[in-house]
């Protein structure tokens, strides 16, 4: 999981290259979707961008 992180920190958009790599960005998407119901978390957070984004671009078509 450092391997990943330390590319991140060089370069926000790399991809995970290894297998080992992908299963962690698989954990950690899980995640996410776990947390999005808990107010006040990076999930529940970005759920609500999400929406907003939605009606927004509803909106402008």
């Amino acid at each position: 999981m450092t391997d990943i992180a330390n590319r991140w920190i060089r370069d926000p958009h790399a991809s995970p290259t290894s297998v080992q790599e992908k299963r962690t960005i698989d954990i950690l998407r899980k995640i996410q979707l776990a947390t999005k119901k808990l107010t006040g978390s990076a999930g529940y957070k970005l759920c609500r961008w999400n929406e907003v984004r939605s009606l927004i671009q509803c909106g402008a078509g």
